[in-house]
């Protein structure tokens, strides 16, 4: 008799919560966790009609939990590559300008080299 009494206020308990969670919408996550516990309880009591429908609902909230952590994941991963080509990029500009600069103090040293060389042959 006590444990129908505590299967049945768990009921009430979240019947109470399920109709404040419809007026003020929290969260998925809460919503999902609802469903299951509703489940689980109606599992207990051998109601296997409410408890598929409910295990449904809970199955479809955690579908789209993790579709939208999926979303969010995607989205972090394409701003993370795209911050990568962009510093690989940067880091291409830097290595071309010291290429550049390389060259130069190379074309530099062989022009000094060339006219020291024809110094020394009218000598």
């Amino acid at each position: 008799m006590l444990q129908y009494e505590k299967t049945k206020s768990t009921y009430v308990k979240l019947i109470i919560y399920f109709e404040l969670h419809k007026k003020n919408r929290t969260s998925r996550v809460e919503l999902a966790d609802i469903y299951n516990i509703l489940g689980n309880q109606y599992h207990k009591n051998k109601d296997k009609d409410s408890t598929f429908k409910y295990k449904e609902l809970a199955l479809v909230e955690s579908k789209i939990i993790n579709k939208n952590k999926n979303e969010i994941s995607k989205f972090y991963y394409v701003r993370e590559l795209n911050k990568s080509k962009l510093l690989q990029k940067k880091r291409s500009l830097e290595n071309k300008k010291n290429l550049h600069r390389t060259y130069l103090y190379l074309t530099g040293l062989l022009v000094l080299f060339l006219c020291t060389l024809k110094y020394f042959k009218k000598r």
